[in-house]
């Protein structure tokens, strides 16, 4: 019997990696039987219509995250964020390194979305926070959408951005309410806020959290999930959702004292020769407000070798990081971690220090400016479309956003110009390791 799919996990999972990426279970959760798989019955609840024991998982997870109202998602973060674009009413600022949902759910629900550009940091190689670009375009009524924290779990002030309707886009910060040691929520400023619960709890992949405050209206959130939710929810996905809630609510001395563990982590990796982690310093440094100590990012610029190269050579040691990028390791801590874990990681660290070139590594990748918008996205995004070749596209009107993460900026969007400066970067991009989106085969989608 041929099980491609099934054979690569278990390749994987036979390898035995200490696991510092998501979900944030790392392959420890108790595993839940099929005979749990079923569909909704008259003996079971509907997850749109609700029923007893959803409506108690609800209000459970509400209590927990501090909502004043939580749905239960398994069509992950990019189902809130999807819900969230349809929620505003009118336009929807975001930022030109949002997460590519949030302009995939404008381009489909036929939303203008006002594009702010936070400013590149050449230093660091990425964008600083994103709160001044959009407090510009913030105003009563004006909605705005801010990405809080970010992969690297850096947190945005909100307040400011607060003057009109908000929405955040919290899907790395789920677990920040089970410790008062993490960053505080956005359950102060959001009107809604969705948070991805398998990126650091025990949930399975595929599940996430859509919250709301007092200031947003619960039924028509109802509403629109049940528009663009699954029609066949898996209960599987939600008891693992449920019980992730549960667990992380009796685990909350463990996220206590896994953050004074990182702390302390990120102050020995900073002592290794050519290794500094990225700490709250670093994070208000690009303008952030704090840092979530539990994402341990770790700059290897100092071994002379990119963030990629240095993943690679922890791949060899077993261990497994979240992400990389040009001069930065990222990975997830949580308390399923264990004691070997940390060991491992330790070991593959020092190796990687003992292994620096003795010159830093650099690497000049600033973008090219943003491209002239020839037609709106969501025009573009329902036209004819072809694929050409990276040259042959120089000049013409993209149908499909492209670029590269990291930085996770796109490079263009549905109806922008393609410019020679913008297929320069994106191969340059990956000459240097970076790894593409909206690029297959050295082609690129345009409008005919």
């Amino acid at each position: 019997m041929e099980t491609p799919i099934l054979t690569m996990l278990r390749r994987y999972s036979q390898g035995d990696p200490a696991r510092f990426h998501m979900p944030g279970h790392k392959g420890r959760a108790e595993p839940l039987p099929m005979t749990l798989d079923v569909t909704e019955l008259h003996d079971t609840d509907s997850l749109y219509e609700g029923g007893p024991a959803v409506q108690r998982a609800r209000a459970l997870a509400a209590a927990a995250c501090g909502a004043n109202e939580t749905w239960l998602l398994v069509g992950g973060a990019t189902a809130g964020i999807h819900a969230m674009i349809a929620y505003a009413q009118g336009p929807v600022a975001v930022s030109r390194c949002a997460h590519r949902s949030v302009y995939a759910a404008g381009w489909l629900m036929g939303r203008e979305q006002l594009l702010a550009s936070p400013v590149w940091d050449a230093r660091e190689n990425m964008v600083r926070c994103e709160t001044p670009a959009l407090t510009a375009l913030a105003e009563p009524g004006q909605w705005t959408l801010v990405t809080s924290p970010n992969y690297y779990g850096c947190v945005c002030a909100l307040e400011p951005l607060s003057v009109g309707p908000l929405l955040v886009d919290a899907a790395h910060g789920a677990h920040f309410a089970f410790s008062g040691k993490l960053p505080s929520s956005p359950a102060r400023w959001a009107s809604l806020w969705v948070e991805s619960a398998h990126k650091t709890l025990s949930a399975p992949t595929q599940t996430a959290w859509l919250h709301r405050s007092a200031s947003a209206d619960g039924r028509r959130v109802d509403r629109i999930l049940a528009a663009i939710g699954s029609s066949s929810p898996s209960w599987l996905l939600l008891a693992g959702l449920d019980r992730a809630r549960a667990e992380a609510e009796e685990a909350r001395p463990a996220w206590d004292a896994l953050v004074s563990q990182c702390l302390e982590l990120e102050r020995a990796v900073s002592a290794l020769p050519g290794l500094l982690a990225c700490g709250a310093d670093w994070a208000r440094s690009l303008g952030y407000t704090d840092k979530d100590p539990t994402r341990l990012v770790i700059d290897v610029r100092g071994t002379g070798r990119s963030g990629f190269e240095a993943a690679g050579i922890l791949r060899e040691r077993g261990v497994q990081v979240e992400m990389a990028d040009f001069y930065r390791l990222v990975f997830i801590m949580t308390p399923a971690d264990t004691q070997r874990d940390r060991d491992r990681l330790w070991d593959a660290l020092t190796r990687l220090s003992r292994m620096r070139t003795g010159a830093e590594y650099a690497a000049d990748i600033s973008p090219p400016a943003f491209p002239e918008a020839v037609c709106s996205a969501y025009e573009a995004f329902g036209r004819p479309s072809r694929r050409l070749s990276l040259p042959g596209a120089i000049g013409r009107v993209a149908a499909a956003s492209a670029g590269a993460y990291p930085p996770g900026i796109p490079c263009w969007l549905p109806g922008e110009r393609i410019t020679r400066d913008a297929a320069d970067w994106i191969t340059r991009i990956r000459e240097l390791g970076g790894q593409l989106f909206g690029v297959d085969n050295d082609t690129v989608e345009v409008l005919q």
